[in-house]
């Protein structure tokens, strides 16, 4: 029952525009504003802390009961986070063809969060080998940028992925 009830105040903190996180994507230029982003995952995981631990006792403790019902939700919050307080269309026209709003934004909260929660729950600072500002700075130009050299397009079309078969149209 306890765990319930922080799960409930779990994520009605997450779902809050008060939450750290949540300010810092509704108040910049995304994706120009990575760094902000990762300073506010930061600052989420510091200041809810206990909930963000709970993920990791409901999957030794209850089978993931509510980190399922979490993320097979997660893309319909973003989505209407996005529409409602970024604007899908003004993101859209700011990426680069073929890239949705909605994964990118997600890839970067994930990262970042998930980057924070390994430093500040599980003790690892410097987890990419450098200094965490110097790395997060990295990241959100890989992010921001890719990894690849600027090369015409058909040079850096992407294989589909190995294992998954692309429908032909006959």
């Amino acid at each position: 029952m306890r765990q319930e009830k922080k799960s409930g105040k779990s994520r009605a903190a997450i779902e809050s525009p008060d939450f750290p996180f949540n300010r810092a994507l509704a108040s910049s230029t995304f994706p120009e504003n990575l760094e902000q982003l990762a300073a506010a995952a930061e600052e989420s995981v510091r200041r809810y802390r206990p909930y963000v631990a709970l993920v990791y006792v409901d999957v030794v403790e209850l089978s993931g009961d509510h980190i399922r019902k979490f993320y097979s939700g997660m893309s319909d919050r973003f989505a209407a986070f996005i529409r409602t307080r970024v604007g899908e269309e003004t993101l859209a026209a700011r990426l680069r063809p073929g890239v949705s709003p909605l994964s990118a934004v997600m890839l970067a909260s994930r990262f970042f969060l998930h980057y924070s929660a390994v430093e500040i729950l599980f003790g690892v600072p410097e987890q990419f080998g450098k200094d965490s500002r110097l790395a997060i700075r990295e990241i959100a130009e890989i992010l921001r940028h890719g990894m690849l050299r600027s090369e015409p397009e058909e040079l850096t079309t992407a294989a589909p992925l190995p294992g998954r078969e692309t429908k032909r149209h006959l």
